[in-house]
Formats: C-alpha cells, structure tokens, sequence
C-alpha cells in the first residue's frame, strides 16, 4: 500500500482549510513528496500525546495497531485519545479479529494459535477487536457503535481478494524472525509453509473472508460532574 494512503485520500475528499494530523512512532510510512498543504505528519506514541492538543481534534481515526499496542497501553491510548477531541468529537476505530481464520482450515488454526500465542506472551492483546466497545465506553466515549465488515481474501476473489491476500498473509509472514526467536517456530520456513498452507485453504474454500471490527464513538459535549 502506498505511504500515508488513508491520510492522502482524506485530505483530498476534505477543503483546504481542513486541518489533518498522521501520526507513528517513526517516519518509515510517511510519504516524501505529493503532501498536502493542510497535511502534517508527526512522530509520536498513542500513549503520550502533546497536551497542546487536548480539546483540539473534531475527529481521530486509528486502524491494524494489534500488533503496536500492549495490553497495558489500550486504556492509555483511548484516554489521550478523549481528551485531544472536542466535545461531541468522534474517535473511529479499526481492527482486525485473527481468531476468524481459524475457519479457512488446519494452517489457518495453526497459524492463528501460534499469533495468539506470540500476542499473549508479548503482552499484546489479540482479541483488541472483541474488546474495543467496552473500553470505549471505559475511557468516557458514548453513543458506541460497533459492526463487523469482512475483507475479501484469495486470488479466487479477484482483485480485491488478491489485495487481501497479499495484506494479510503479507503482514504473518512479517513475523516469522520474530517467531523463530521467541521459539515459537522452528524455521522461517516452517512459518512460510504454515501461511502458504493457509492461503491454498483460502483458494481451496472459495476465497476467505477476513473479520475486522469497526467502532465508532463520541465524547460526551458536556463532562459530567461529580
């Protein structure tokens, strides 16, 4: 995909007098030429926010950081995030739910027990998807509402499974060194058979649908007092 693509594309639905921020702990995904005037992007942690933006934001969008934020650092996160909307601002929110391609057949569960374990003992939280209503609603956001929408996976689905294909199974086979190293695979090879496996499955099936969760919260226009 293309550097700072979802930024890009919302910068040029929305007037020029619109402000946009991206934000990543590195610079490795911003783009370097073709950026938009009213377009920033900024270095910085989910978790640790500038105060100067407190009460600035109309509205926050994050996607895919199940593998970027610990358990730990959800409640941290959604909390900055309150607080750098307005009143009446909203937060959307994008993750996927791996335990889904436990239905594409023995690969798919295989390489879905080997993640939630890598997940578990990393301190991560694999379920994130399941769980982001609730700690919406614990970080002070209301009117929470949360749908499942599936993502095509599979040559056999055309294009857009092809894309699918290459997102997903390209972003597990990312982690094979990680794996090795953590002892939870033999060989870079073996995890690549694993996901080569899983992708036949989706071929063999019809194509894959991959599940993601999509929520979408405000922040209360008034505070409560206590």
């Amino acid at each position: 995909a293309d550097k700072g693509a979802w930024v890009l594309d919302v910068a040029h639905c929305l007037p020029p007098t619109f402000e946009v921020h991206a934000v990543d702990i590195s610079s490795d995904q911003f783009p370097s030429d073709d950026i938009p005037t009213n377009v920033t992007f900024h270095i910085a942690s989910a978790t640790s926010l500038p105060r100067s933006w407190n009460n600035y934001f109309d509205f926050i969008h994050q996607r895919l950081l199940i593998g970027g934020l610990k358990a730990v650092d959800w409640p941290k996160a959604l909390d900055g995030y309150y607080h750098a909307l307005r009143p009446g601002g909203q937060i959307l929110l994008l993750e996927a739910m791996p335990r889904t391609l436990k239905a594409s057949g023995p690969f798919g569960t295989a390489a879905v027990e080997t993640i939630e374990r890598a997940f578990s003992e990393a301190g991560l939280m694999h379920d994130c998807a399941e769980r982001i209503p609730n700690m919406l609603r614990k970080a002070g956001f209301v009117n929470v509402h949360a749908e499942i929408k599936l993502g095509p996976c599979g040559d056999i689905l055309g294009p857009e499974g092809s894309e699918g294909r290459a997102i997903v199974g390209g972003a597990y086979r990312c982690m094979d060194s990680a794996f090795v190293r953590a002892g939870l695979v033999e060989s870079v090879e073996a995890w690549g058979k694993t996901i080569d496996g899983m992708e036949r499955e989706w071929e063999d099936m019809g194509g894959f649908y991959m599940a993601y969760v999509i929520a979408l919260a405000e922040k209360r226009e008034v505070e409560e007092v206590a």
